[in-house]
């Protein structure tokens, strides 16, 4: 497998009102064609930073600095104006609260054609159909529908809709987001993600607000869409038991860095670092043997004022002077397997 996403020595500083401030620190990541990579930490550790700068959404007073290369192309020196070429067919991303993603004055069957007529234009595709409109690729095929009556959907949206399991596809595309639950509306977003066919997804938190059973189904078909259509998958989240459902690797971060890198089945069953036991070991019992519950003493830092050498020393039981004085680095322990700590 190829590498479809290579992140080379990423920073995203934010401009604060003194000064710049680093939320993630040199990070290096891939992820090949067809593989699903988790990123895992607290709140405040970096991971959504990074996903952001991927799909190169960073908010106006942050900068990326290094390589984010999809598909050969580096991102970070891309300009602007330019990024919306990419996005969209070539990468997409998933947002954990879909009701900020739809538009809310949109009923779903518009914005789902909205996805096949983007699909068209990214790769010239020679004919798309609308219904009975032919669509050439170019223009928004609801100008040909008369004003007053919703755009009907081409039949490949409806079919999408019977992918992510959504009851009466045809009910559902003829209502607004409002009208659907969170459930819906998320499957909705991975519906638009089947449709556009992307070769790098971003998916930030997308289970976070769904009960458990919907979780699992969400789950289910992120990993299908990982499959079916080779597409290189990011799953960002703070829970490291979804993490280890769905991805092949985990990545777990701490105050902008990467930690420990692994094959999930190896990070969950021998963490290194001793962030990673600590995330582990805060898992309630029912998923531990009857262990107790415990907890990482502290918070994580702010990223205004970091602790000099590792920066989980803090937190950390097993500190030692050479943890306070000196910076970490990944080192390969294992096969495949990497941990920045002075423990090892």
């Amino acid at each position: 497998m190829t590498d479809a996403l290579k992140v080379s020595g990423l920073w995203v500083d934010y401009r604060t009102k003194s000064a710049w401030a680093s939320a993630v620190r040199g990070v290096d990541l891939t992820v090949r064609e067809g593989e699903v990579v988790g990123v895992v930490g607290e709140s405040g550790s970096g991971k959504s930073s990074v996903a952001l700068a991927i799909m190169k959404l960073l908010p106006a007073n942050a900068k990326a600095r290094g390589r984010v290369e999809v598909l050969g192309k580096d991102m970070v020196g891309l300009p602007g104006k330019d990024a919306h070429r990419y996005r969209g067919s070539g990468m997409t991303m998933i947002f954990q609260e879909p009701m900020t993603s739809l538009n809310p004055v949109m009923r779903v069957s518009e914005q789902l054609s909205e996805a096949v007529v983007s699909r068209a234009e990214h790769y010239k595709l020679e004919m798309f159909r609308y219904d009975s409109v032919a669509v050439p690729g170019g223009p928004d095929p609801r100008l040909s529908i008369p004003q007053g009556r919703p755009a009907p959907p081409p039949k490949e949206a409806i079919e999408a809709l019977h992918q992510v399991r959504i009851g009466d596809p045809e009910r559902a595309a003829a209502k607004y987001p409002h009208e659907l639950s969170g459930g819906e509306r998320q499957r909705v977003m991975i519906a638009m993600s089947f449709l556009l066919r992307p070769r790098v997804l971003v998916a930030d938190e997308p289970t976070t607000a769904l009960d458990v059973t919907t979780q699992a189904q969400v789950l289910s078909l992120l990993l299908g869409l990982s499959r079916d259509e080779g597409t290189a998958i990011i799953f960002v989240s703070h829970d490291i038991l979804v993490v280890g459902q769905v991805a092949q690797r985990v990545a777990v971060m701490y105050a902008g860095e990467i930690v420990e890198l692994g094959p999930t089945e190896a990070v969950l069953k021998n963490p290194l670092h001793p962030y990673t036991r600590g995330l582990i070991a805060s898992i309630p019992s029912g998923f531990k043997g009857g262990k107790r519950i415990e907890q990482i003493p502290g918070a994580p830092p702010d990223i205004m004022r970091l602790p000099s050498g590792c920066k989980f020393n803090p937190r950390c039981k097993f500190a030692m002077d050479r943890c306070r004085a000196e910076e970490t680095a990944l080192k390969e322990l294992e096969d495949d397997h990497f941990v920045a700590c002075h423990l090892y």
